[in-house]
């Protein structure tokens, strides 16, 4: 292997027209060649305002809950004998509103603490009479 004196003595004894040659075709091109790039982005989504309005079947509780939803998007909804009715959104603009039931929520704990003993006795009573025997066996083995 060559050291760098002896490349630079080598360059000093070399053809002048040679090493024009040489250099002429090692030079870079400083131009930078700019590529037009397309990102493809979709189509542009709308969607729908949609505010489901429940009603616990249990404490008898009334809240909202609002979603932002896109065409082709399913919304599940409970009647009040708790057949599922799923309604596709359509994509339209704007807000639909939706009433539906839950046999439970979040704030059953809270509003059945302010219940008369009287009421208590006649929801547990009206409650376990709907059971089945898995649902009360269920129960007794919870406590």
């Amino acid at each position: 292997m060559a050291s760098i004196d002896d490349l630079i003595q080598a360059l000093k004894e070399a053809d002048p027209e040679q090493l024009k040659q040489f250099t002429s075709s090692m030079t870079v091109s400083t131009k930078t060649k700019t590529k037009q790039v397309n990102i493809p982005h979709g189509p542009v989504k709308s969607f729908t305002t949609v505010i489901t309005n429940y009603e616990c079947k249990l404490c008898g509780s009334k809240f909202s809950k609002p979603r932002q939803l896109e065409k082709g998007d399913i919304v599940n909804c409970l009647d009040t004998t708790g057949e599922n009715h799923p309604m596709k959104v359509t994509g339209q603009i704007g807000t639909v509103y939706i009433n539906s039931f839950v046999s439970r929520c979040d704030h059953c704990e809270g509003e059945i603490k302010t219940w008369s003993r009287e009421k208590l006795e006649q929801s547990f009573l009206a409650l376990a009479r709907s059971c089945t025997f898995k649902e009360i066996h269920n129960f007794t083995m919870s406590e």
